[in-house]
């Protein structure tokens, strides 16, 4: 081959090169190498759950399991599962650590207990996780799932003998009981037959809260009462004729009620506050509300709302706007906040000093009513010593 020939075929051969890396990707297989990345549901958190050994400990909406063992299962219990639509429920059969707690990594396992009524008629609904109630219908051996907590979704329950074992009674079918078949492991309701059932309670971590220098901190949790420790007091409030007024104390050693959000008031430092296993006494009124996690503040008719904060001078700790002109704001996970529905026009309520700025159009103090020298209504009925202000005039108390 002489040289021209040697060339024209290696211009030819580079011309063929350079088409080849112009040519567009092969879209196809791109997308076999490069798949579309897979979302992933985040895990639900483990949670224990330890047996209860009395009725008196039931807790209105905590979580529980529903299970089925004893002397004949030292080591082991069949939970039951929430349930999709109508039927039976299934059960697991999970292990125990020791005899009395189980560590679950599933929120299907778990109910909700919530106590509808008291006294003679004490009746308790039961909730899935996915926020329906378990009910049944007469004639029927299958559990129901209802939207609402009507009648025919409440139930009895019982101690046994023994007092670690519970009975599932329906209140108004009062033969209709939850049994398990051991058949086929599952959970279902039968007028002739019943089981002993166990129940676990979730043990809950305490809440732990910081009071910085300036001697206040708010506190909420809305699944759980909560026992004041020592060097803490832990107050609610409400607004009245335009003032803030101390509706409800909590000393060391006192319950605050679960879902009862407050203002702690003690010196700087770390407080536990421990899990109670009994309500405590909620307040008459309270304009406080919490979340349990970080969201928009939201209360029915409420026109401002107000954060726990120091005033622009740092000088007055109280409840100020969280936005310009008293809007919605984000709260934080288990703090406290201020709704006030009243039409009224302040943008503090200051816990030193009264605030000359706030004040209800139309409305005259109550007679008799006792503030502090801070501008805040007391209960006389529990006046600790000290200067107070009644009817525009001082009054010292010893």
């Amino acid at each position: 081959m002489n040289f021209r020939a040697k060339t024209v075929l290696l211009l030819f051969a580079f011309f063929v090169n350079l088409t080849a890396l112009a040519a567009p990707p092969n879209l196809a297989a791109e997308s076999k190498e490069h798949p579309t990345p897979t979302t992933y549901k985040e895990a639900a958190p483990i949670r224990t759950f330890k047996r209860i050994t009395s009725t008196d400990q039931l807790i209105s909406g905590r979580r529980y399991l529903i299970a089925y063992g004893g002397e004949d299962y030292p080591t082991e219990v069949f939970v039951a599962k929430n349930i999709s639509k109508d039927g039976n429920l299934d059960s697991d059969n999970l292990q125990l650590e020791g005899q009395n707690e189980l560590s679950i990594q599933d929120d299907n396992y778990s109910f909700i207990l919530l106590q509808v009524a008291s006294g003679s008629n004490k009746a308790w609904v039961i909730q899935q996780q996915n926020g329906k109630y378990l009910k049944v219908e007469k004639n029927s051996s299958w559990f129901y799932l209802a939207d609402k907590q009507l009648k025919d979704c409440r139930w009895n329950i019982n101690s046994s003998s023994n007092g670690i074992k519970f009975i599932f009674q329906n209140q108004n079918q009062r033969n209709y009981r939850i049994v398990r078949t051991s058949s086929n492991n599952k959970f279902s309701v039968s007028e002739s037959k019943y089981s002993t059932l166990v129940l676990f309670q979730e043990v809950l971590d305490p809440a732990t809260v910081s009071i910085s220098s300036v001697g206040y901190a708010t506190l909420y949790y809305g699944d759980r009462a909560l026992t004041v420790p020592e060097g803490v007091v832990a107050k609610t409030y409400a607004v009245e004729n335009g003032l803030l007024v101390n509706t409800k104390e909590y000393v060391a050693g006192d319950v605050i009620p679960q879902a009862t959000a407050v203002v702690l008031k003690g010196k700087e430092g770390t407080y536990t506050f421990e899990s109670a296993t009994t309500e405590g006494t909620t307040p008459e009124k309270s304009d406080l509300y919490g979340y349990d996690t970080e969201q928009n503040t939201s209360v029915d008719n409420a026109k401002y709302y107000y954060k726990l904060s120091l005033d622009d001078n740092g000088a007055n700790v109280g409840f100020y706007w969280g936005q310009d002109n008293g809007a919605a704001f984000t709260s934080g996970a288990h703090k406290a906040f201020l709704a006030v529905k009243e039409a009224i026009a302040s943008k503090a309520f200051s816990f030193d000093r009264e605030v000359t700025a706030v004040k209800s159009v139309g409305l005259n103090p109550a007679r008799d009513a006792v503030y502090s020298l801070a501008g805040m209504r007391m209960l006389p009925s529990r006046l600790p010593a000290g200067v107070y202000i009644k009817n525009g005039k001082k009054i010292i108390v010893k």
